[in-house]
């Protein structure tokens, strides 16, 4: 992954990738599956 692109909830440094929508996620905004917190609340 890019690490230069950044977290699509709080603009920190992205460390991951959603593997359900795709975007940047940092580790804060992520849980152990790999989906972001946005994603797991259902707001894509």
């Amino acid at each position: 992954m890019d690490t230069k692109k950044l977290c699509h909830v709080c603009n920190m440094m992205a460390t991951q990738t959603c593997k359900l929508c795709g975007r940047p996620m940092c580790d804060a905004h992520a849980n152990k599956r790999g989906i972001c917190v946005s994603c797991m609340h259902g707001r894509s």
